[in-house]
């Protein structure tokens, strides 16, 4: 096979009579190449080089999509000089192909042609085997529109990678995708009607710690990250990768377990930095494997509970998954996890919405809903509708029959053995969100694991019980320790032990007159505000706090926690703001209201602040210089674009510390006077603004 560097540098000598040309060419696309688009769907392939001797002419493209005729590009030279074309093109179902000429007066001579190039969205991959495997199966995806750059250097992709490999090409022929992310590509492709690269770094077994290490150079191109890295550059698309996905942590089941979230956690941080385009990290749970590896539900439980705190990962659930081997799968069951996957990719970045049951539920509480401990309530996410599956008939690994339900996926105990049973669970009921677990006896355990903690068998196959779902067929996430909170006779209005539909009405006291329904003939000032309004117009409970904000990242905010969230932008109701965290993409005060778990209304929060940073490549036709800067800054724009600009210079408190109504072309924001420190400067006619360093 053979290699060709992505920065081509081509010397054409072409000869007009007896005057000889020399043009060198720095970029030119290569044939199969996929560039980025951009917001407003195009993107723009660049050709440059320069003429180093000889007469006046021109550098000439001709452009045919689909072979027909698209677009004519021409740039004049002078006698000698650099030069640059810009040949822009949409994201489509199209390819591209393009024809370089010199002219000189009526005489053309052709210089180089590239085919088959496309505009669209980039993704990038990583991990363990599950995110590679399946490149040569016969029935791994090869579409005219996916496209990948480079390829593993062995099928495991441990050696160091070879610099010189710098070839796009469809995915699987030959760049490694695999089954898994090239139906991803396919689904994509189809529903988005825009061509896909996905760049594979997958390391077959590899660890947390190889993934999350980088050295000093970051093409190192012996370490996981830094192939990768190394491959985006070449390809000409770091910073305009969509989003990154990371399927790993078998490799730790029997290993550096309790390390592996504080390990991802760090490689993360580290990938929206390299990545700074990228608008997610998707991170599957991985499934119950085969062997005496109980320490495996620790990485299972840190991958679900991350996706609760970090709204930057998304994740869910791979268990019950078609053609389960014990590690890998079966085809079907690689194109059920990128159909799953797809789905919230979907959501998040293409057509957005909140739909609760495209996503794997996820336990947010489990409590004794009575004093004996015979009843626990399990609730999951807002918005969830469980379902409870119905029993179905295995045969054991002695190959005698036997029924399982999901009561048989439910632990009391320190670690989930495959074997054991626990008979007190008698029934499971649920409504919406919520699970109810009825007991014969109190647990031995105040804590509770959904799914064993892995499965040993000689044969490597697995007795399945049935699992809970959503309405649309997602697993629920497996969990492990959690924990069950303690009863809390507070929400017992009437005192007989149990938190039933009898306690759920408006606040009562224990010695006041009850109704048929259990209900007190009085009102409870719950915030002690001395009124009684509809604050206080809720189920007998422990009244909330007033939310706090606070900042999980530089542009998403988190309340405290609540039964359910609205939250407000300037005063106004958000539509479809409706979780605990909020990602902000404007500038403004926020604030949230909340409820209790039962329905209670609390007091507004206090409105929190917002500025959202620009830089000068996301302000078209503004140039800001130098930064940092020590005596000035320079701004530097057309009036044409943006007449009567004004500007501001405003230090992180919200202080103006200088201002001008009416900004020239070419002016001057001085800094001599200005403390040492950060500042933003704030633009009119709706621009972001962009943080500047005063050194």
């Amino acid at each position: 096979m053979k290699f060709i560097p992505t920065l081509l540098l081509i010397s054409v000598c072409v000869h007009h009579g007896l005057i000889g040309q020399q043009i060198t060419f720095h970029q030119l696309p290569q044939n199969l190449q996929l560039y980025p688009r951009d917001a407003q769907n195009i993107a723009y392939i660049p050709i440059s080089g320069k003429m180093n001797a000889g007469t006046p002419g021109a550098i000439s493209v001709n452009v045919k999509k689909n072979n027909s005729p698209y677009s004519y590009v021409k740039t004049a030279l002078k006698t000698a000089g650099d030069f640059t074309l810009r040949i822009p093109i949409r994201a489509e179902l199209a390819e591209y192909h393009l024809d370089v000429y010199w002219l000189n007066g009526k005489d053309s001579t052709f210089l180089a042609r590239r085919e088959n190039i496309v505009a669209g969205d980039v993704f990038l991959v990583s991990g363990q085997s599950n995110s590679y495997t399946g490149k040569d199966h016969p029935k791994v995806y090869k579409g005219e529109f996916a496209r990948s750059f480079g390829r593993n250097p062995d099928y495991e992709n441990y050696a160091p990678y070879h610099a010189a490999d710098t070839l796009w090409s469809i995915s699987n022929s030959p760049s490694d995708v695999g089954l898994f992310a090239s139906e991803l590509q396919r689904l994509l492709i189809e529903k988005q009607k825009i061509p896909i690269c996905i760049i594979n770094g997958g390391s077959g077994g590899s660890s947390m710690e190889y993934n999350l290490f980088r050295s000093a150079n970051p093409i190192d191109l012996k370490t996981s990250s830094g192939k990768l890295f190394y491959r985006s550059q070449k390809a000409g698309v770091t910073n305009q990768v969509k989003a990154f996905i990371y399927r790993q942590g078998e490799n730790e089941t029997s290993g550096n377990a309790p390390e592996w979230l504080a390990n991802f956690k760090k490689h993360a941080e580290l990938l929206k930095k390299e990545y700074p385009s990228i608008q997610k990290i998707y991170l599957p749970q991985i499934n119950i494997l085969h062997g005496e590896l109980s320490i495996q539900s620790v990485i299972r439980d840190g991958q679900r509970s991350i996706t609760q705190t970090d709204t930057f990962i998304r994740g869910f659930a791979t268990i019950g998954t078609k053609g389960y081997d014990g590690i890998h799968y079966s085809p079907e069951g690689y194109a059920q996890t990128a159909a799953e996957l797809h789905r919230l990719l979907e959501a998040d970045l293409y057509r957005p919405e909140t739909n609760p049951q495209i996503e794997s539920p996820n336990i947010q509480r489990a409590y004794f809903a009575s004093k004996d401990k015979k009843k626990i309530i399990l609730v999951f996410d807002k918005g969830q509708k469980l379902r409870i599956p119905a029993d179905s008939t295995v045969t054991d690994w002695n190959g005698n029959k036997l029924t399982q339900s999901l009561k048989n996926n439910f632990f009391f105990a320190p670690i989930a053995f495959p074997h054991a049973n626990f008979t007190e669970l008698v029934r499971i009921e649920a409504k919406e969100n919520e699970l109810t677990l009825l007991l014969s006896k109190p647990p031995t355990t105040d804590t509770l694991a959904y799914t064993p903690s892995f499965y040993n068998h000689p044969k490597g196959y697995q007795i399945a019980a049935p699992l809970l779902t959503n309405q649309t067929g997602m697993r629920a996430f497996a969990f492990d320790h959690f924990l069950i909170e303690p009863y809390d006779n507070y929400f017992d209005d009437d005192a007989d032990g149990y938190v039933n539909a009898k306690d759920q009405c408006p606040n009562t006291s224990p010695n006041n007159p009850v109704d048929k329904n259990g209900c007190a003939s009085d009102q409870r000032d719950s915030d002690a505000d001395g009124l009684l309004d509809k604050v206080d117009d809720c189920p007998f409970e422990k009244q909330l706090p007033i939310p706090q904000i606070s900042n999980l990242s530089e542009n998403t905010l988190t309340s405290s926690p609540a039964g359910s969230y609205q939250w407000f932008q300037n005063g106004t109701l958000m539509p479809g703001e409706v979780k605990q965290n909020l990602t902000v993409m404007v500038s403004g005060t926020y604030a949230v209201e909340i409820k209790s778990a039962a329905g209670c209304m609390v007091p507004r929060s206090a409105n929190k602040q917002v500025l959202i940073l620009g830089n000068e490549e996301e302000i078209s036709g503004i140039r800001i210089f130098p930064n940092p800067a020590q005596d000035y800054v320079q701004i530097e724009f057309d009036t044409k674009i943006y007449p009567n600009l004004q500007v501001q210079l405003i230090d992180l408190q919200g202080r103006i510390w200088w201002g001008k109504l009416e900004f020239q072309t070419k002016d001057q924001i001085p800094l001599s006077q200005v403390p040492v420190g950060n500042y933003v400067v704030k633009f009119s006619h709706g621009l972001k603004s962009i943080k500047v360093q005063k050194q």
